[in-house]
């Protein structure tokens, strides 16, 4: 597995790992492909003794400096299709971004970073979450390399 040696935002990098701390207290771990329903999720999160279960793959050409920033957004993602019952479609998928966003806005308000990294920020929340799930429709499966996607979604809206 290759490692990014660099965070392409910090900040998200820290909200990711904070946020997914504050939400599953019991912790999560990264397995296999992790769950691919919410019912699937369910039951992975009871039988790890209600720590949520991510998919380890796919953890490479990240925007994270190393995998487990991956994890950790995994985590707090997961964590929201619990919290918010949300199935694993269109809707649900905008319902956890409209979630996460609020949990970041929360965190943002607590760190106060400067204007461009907050920016970077939201909008790498975007990315992941939006961002790919128009790509996974337009194309039948996420982006190869999250973090050249990653870099031309915040190129285009000037925040490189």
């Amino acid at each position: 597995m290759t490692t990014n040696s660099k965070a392409v935002c910090p900040v998200f990098e820290r909200a990711c790992f904070e946020i997914a701390d504050k939400l599953n207290p019991r912790g999560y771990r990264a397995h296999g492909e992790g769950a691919q329903s919410l019912a699937e999720l369910r039951v992975l999160t009871y039988e790890a003794h209600d720590a949520v279960t991510v998919s380890e793959l796919h953890s490479d050409h990240t925007i994270f400096s190393r995998p487990e920033g991956n994890y950790a957004f995994r985590a707090w993602h997961e964590q929201r299709h619990l919290s918010e019952n949300a199935e694993f479609d269109d809707a649900g998928e905008r319902r956890v971004h409209a979630a996460m966003a609020r949990d970041l806005a929360e965190w943002l308000a607590g760190q106060k970073p400067d204007f461009i990294n907050q920016m970077r920020a939201c909008i790498l929340l975007e990315c992941e979450n939006i961002g790919q799930l128009g790509y996974w429709r337009a194309y039948g499966s996420p982006p190869d390399d999250q973090r050249t996607f990653a870099l031309g979604y915040l190129a285009a809206r000037g925040l490189l």
